[in-house]
């Protein structure tokens, strides 16, 4: 389990802020055989650096031990270890809670709603990410950016659980306000909301809110909509590697659905290529490679042979 690991000398804070920046960096490479295996060491080394802090360094030491987790339970909830995730997430929210950190605390919520969206528990999505978000409770006359942008992640968790529930006006009434969020953070984000920091918060932008926008057009039935946001969505390198890839997934879902698989298929193998080891535990991607091979009704050729082959799509 990932809770265990080998018995270490404390470390440093810098150097368990370094090593989970080092991990986050290879998460975000798709390269989860190297999290994976970093992952056991590194709760060790946060945990030692708790027992051993001082009085005045506890708190940060306690922060530390949460992004760990919290890196551990999105890593997990990647590769579909939903339990092993949700203990993780939960080990995180309880370090968060003694470093007395809302921020952090509330960007582990947004990270646990993500699970929950995964079970399809959406009620109990929407109201975990509204309840945290009140709690938060953000100035935008003098805007904290870190409030603001796990208040604006909260809201657009919401948002995602009240589109799949039918409820297409209140989900976009949330996005609405996370985007205002987004606005009025700006395109400068510091450089302490960045990783190692809570996970999310430096990927917060309007781009991330508009992405957010075509998936609730398309899961709302609106794919034509969906497309054309897509194409006037603000361009910005901020986002997150999965975030961008989930969007371009939404964007072959809506091609399909207004009947061009070709164009759903070059999405498709656009992600092969920039980001294979992703697409591989993307159930979306399986199901619409099925899709597009019942599309064609004829035989595969080499590409997307290729690309079934990759997601598991049998044929």
């Amino acid at each position: 389990m990932l809770i265990n690991g080998p018995e270490v000398d404390a470390p440093s804070l810098v150097e368990v802020s370094n090593a989970i920046r080092a991990l986050d960096v290879a998460y975000h490479r798709d390269d989860y055989a190297t999290t994976l295996s970093g992952l056991p060491l590194l709760i060790t080394e946060a945990r030692s650096a708790v027992s051993e802090a001082s009085t005045d360094d506890r708190a940060q030491a306690l922060e530390l031990m949460a992004q760990t987790y919290q890196l551990a339970g999105t890593t997990l909830i990647q590769l579909h270890a939903f339990d092993l995730a949700h203990q993780a997430l939960n080990d995180a929210l309880d370090a968060a809670g003694r470093a007395g950190n809302d921020v952090i605390g509330g960007s582990v919520i947004t990270t646990m709603c993500w699970l929950m969206l995964r079970q399809a528990r959406f009620d109990e999505v929407e109201q975990l990410a509204v309840v945290t978000a009140d709690a938060i409770n953000p100035s935008f006359a003098r805007p904290n950016p870190a409030q603001l942008a796990v208040w604006g992640w909260l809201l657009l968790r919401a948002g995602a659980a009240a589109v799949r529930n039918n409820r297409d006006d209140d989900a976009d009434g949330m996005l609405n306000a996370a985007a205002a969020a987004a606005v009025r953070i700006g395109d400068r984000v510091p450089t302490a909301l960045l990783s190692p920091g809570p996970a999310t918060i430096g990927a917060f932008c309007p781009t991330t809110v508009a992405w957010k926008r075509v998936e609730s057009e398309l899961i709302a039935g609106h794919p034509d909509r969906a497309l054309e946001l897509a194409r006037t969505a603000p361009v910005s390198e901020r986002p997150t590697s999965n975030n961008r890839n989930r969007h371009q997934l939404d964007v072959a879902a809506a091609h399909l659905q207004v009947g061009q698989p070709d164009d759903a298929q070059g999405v498709l193998l656009t992600l092969k290529e920039t980001a294979p080891a992703w697409l591989r535990h993307q159930r979306l991607a399986t199901d619409l490679v099925s899709s597009i091979i019942a599309e064609k009704k004829r035989a595969l050729g080499t590409e997307l042979a290729a690309l079934a082959e990759l997601v598991g799509t049998e044929r």
